[in-house]
């Protein structure tokens, strides 16, 4: 007993969720046994959701990568060991090839998201930042129409500190599930409910969070904004709307209310799929019980109408005055705390790929072609849309890299793996877009047999590349995880986390000068400084000015059903499954069918059927579900069985409305997608 050593580590979780969560971790003899929740982090305060517990099972899996490995035949699924000295050989022939070649970087093409929010992860950017001009791929298959409508309705985006829910009378759980993504902020909604507040949920489906509410709205999807607008027309109509807020605040509300005076409340209702009678409750709640909060979840906005139906809950928000008060607003998420150097950043010079066309951009480019593809933070094959189109690219590709801690499905496709590091074995600083909160995350062991952190690989690659060609990466090949992380630092992040130096959060998280309420001093970031019902920046990009309803995509004769994917309670896209507690075989798709319609096709429980579309068709055991409207299908998203089922090759990738202004690019509508089945 005396030979063991024990070591307690501080984290923050940098995953893509809500909760960027703190950690506490405890290693024995430098191997990680045990995660709990650090009860010092302001927003989790000692609590996990049950992905996190599966930390330690995912640490120290049986499939994590050991070693590089070069693939003998890409497809073949034949991996070679090789060493690092091996790689970096390899890999610089081929890009110190391709400069020979083409003249420039412009056929290295980097392909990097959410995998991991760290900080320090952006190296890879700064890595091909230093190679002159390459190939990126742009934009966010995640949030990026409602962030335009944020940017077009108050000119920026910032959500209230999620504390604030609990001074609300009303709280708006709109197309989010707490329950299941953000379960630290439900002692707030709870606490707001026991003193008083009504808690409403509106989606498709009967969630887990729906069941904790006083009032459940079921809509149609893609019709938020019918809901809306609807609900904005009945306040006008009856003279319920804030005329002091309006009148001080806002601009473009005659025009807003020219508008509401064309539409018919008929026949908002019918596509919306929800009674007047609950339309009028919705807009008795929000004039008569004030502040209200609305949560927009990141669903709602992936439909082709989706930064539109973001703008018109925005509105009504607007229409009743719940803006810059305490418990209220319309929250989506916010930037105010990624004020690092990398993000303002520029002088950034790279040829671009929108991220909803990434397939077509790699096969359409030309002088020079895509010859060479670095996966970072990544797995496309199973996280976006139209994935057969993707292979199809692929092909074209001469050399694939994916840096990875497993063989995901995008790392089959690769020919050089790379493996990385978790986490647990790295320094990094991470930041929330939901709270306000940034915390550090220290290192508890040390890396997995070979593995190596992004910021490693950087160096080694940029060393080699240097020592063949000098100068040819400007890179940094001896800088220190330190002086990397003071050089993303900048003196408005010290003063937004009041601190003088980023070590101070080593001692334990911070949360950042921010007012806790959002909008509070009625400032707003748009060209009027106002709120503004008719945006004039919105119609100059190609978008309504106003909060119209654009009606969405519809299920059709073929294929008469809605295929939505939420997340699961026990994972996250395609990570962070936790094996634990996985109610299902994980090598099996499920999909929730509604039982009346599973009774009207005479297909019984357990079930093998046949869900297909013009896209492609995948197998699935089909369970029943009596909550689930009649032209809705439901898989769960997250799960292995995710993975190899292939479930977005259904996806044919139809683009937002929105998301150029934000990210660069449109977003992917992801909830747009229609699909049939039958029984095998």
């Amino acid at each position: 007993m005396n030979n063991l050593s024990f070591q307690v580590s501080k984290h923050i979780c940098p995953r893509n969720c809500y909760g960027s969560c703190g950690i506490i971790a405890y290693t024995i003899n430098g191997s990680l046994v045990k995660v709990e929740g650090d009860p010092d982090h302001g927003m989790t305060q000692g609590k996990l959701c049950p992905k996190a517990y599966g930390y330690v099972q995912q640490v120290n899996h049986h499939e994590r990568l050991r070693y590089p490995m070069r693939q003998v035949g890409r497809g073949s699924g034949e991996w070679k060991r090789i060493s690092w000295n091996e790689a970096m050989d390899f890999l610089s022939d081929k890009i110190l090839s391709l400069y020979e070649n083409f003249g420039n970087n412009e056929s290295l093409c980097l392909n990097k998201y959410s995998g991991n929010f760290g900080i320090v992860h952006n190296s890879v950017e700064r890595f091909f930042d230093g190679l002159g001009k390459t190939t990126r791929v742009i934009g966010s298959p995640c949030w990026s129409a409602g962030l335009d409508a944020h940017l077009y309705d108050y000119g920026n985006y910032y959500t209230s500190d999620p504390s604030e829910m609990m001074h609300a009378k009303v709280i708006i759980l709109w197309g989010v599930n707490p329950a299941w993504t953000a379960p630290h902020t439900l002692p707030y909604i709870l606490h707001a409910r026991d003193k008083g507040a009504v808690i409403v949920v509106i989606d498709p489906i009967f969630t887990k969070t729906a069941e904790k509410a006083d009032i459940y709205i079921q809509i149609r999807p893609g019709a938020d904004g019918a809901l809306a607008i609807a609900v904005a027309k009945i306040l006008v109509e009856k003279g319920l709307h804030d005329k002091n807020f309006i009148n001080k605040d806002t601009i473009g509300f005659e025009n807003y209310e020219d508008y509401l005076s064309t539409v018919s409340l008929t026949h908002l209702v019918d596509e919306c799929d929800v009674s007047l009678d609950v339309l009028n409750e919705l807009a008795d709640l929000l004039s008569q019980q004030e502040p209200a909060f609305v949560w927009q979840g990141f669903g709602l906005q992936r439909h082709t109408n989706g930064g539109q139906n973001i703008r018109a809950i925005n509105a009504l928000m607007a229409l009743t005055g719940n803006i810059g008060k305490k418990g209220a607003g319309s929250h989506f998420a916010h930037q105010a705390t990624w004020a690092f150097n990398v993000y303002k950043n520029d002088a950034k010079d790279y040829r671009s790929i929108p991220v909803s066309h990434f397939a077509e951009g790699v096969m359409k480019l030309n002088n020079p072609p895509v010859k060479m593809l670095w996966v970072a933070a990544r797995n496309f094959l199973a996280q976006d849309a139209n994935t057969e189109k993707i292979i199809e690219a692929l092909e074209q590709i001469d050399t694939i890299v994916v840096v990875d801690t497993l063989l995901t499905e995008t790392a089959n496709f690769a020919d050089i793996v790379l493996p990385t590091t978790t986490f647990f074995e790295e320094e990094d600083i991470v930041a929330s877009y939901w709270h306000h909160i940034v915390g550090f995350n220290e290192k508890a062991i040390d890396p997995f047999y070979e593995s190596k952190s992004d910021f490693t690989i950087a160096k080694m690659l940029s060393a080699n590349l240097n020592k063949r060609k000098p100068g040819f990466s400007q890179f940094p090949e001896d800088i220190s995880i330190e002086s990397y992380i003071d050089m993303e630092f900048n003196e408005d992040l010290y003063r937004l986390l009041d601190i003088n130096n980023w070590k101070e959060l080593m001692d334990q998280p911070k949360r950042a000068d921010i007012d806790p309420t959002s909008w509070k001093s009625s400032t707003f970031e748009t060209p009027s400084g106002k709120f503004e019902f008719y945006s004039e920046r919105a119609m100059l990009n190609g978008h309504p000015p106003m909060a119209t309803y654009e009606k969405g995509l519809l299920p059709s004769d073929y294929y008469p059903f809605w295929l939505l994917t939420p997340h699961t309670l026990y994972s996250l896209n395609s990570q962070l499954y936790n094996e634990a507690y996985m109610e299902t075989d994980k090598e099996e798709v499920i999909v929730y069918i509604s039982s009346k319609v599973a009774k009207a096709k005479n297909l019984e429980e357990g079930m093998i059927v046949n869900v297909y579309n013009s896209n492609g068709q995948i197998h699935c055991r089909m369970n029943t579900n009596s909550d689930l409207p009649d032209d809705i299908i439901v898989i769960s998203q997250g799960s292995t069985s995710h993975q190899r089922g292939r479930v977005n090759q259904l996806i044919p990738g139809f683009e937002t409305d929105m998301g150029s202004e934000s990210t660069g690019a449109k977003g992917i509508a992801f909830n747009d997608v229609f699909v049939n089945f039958t029984k095998v």
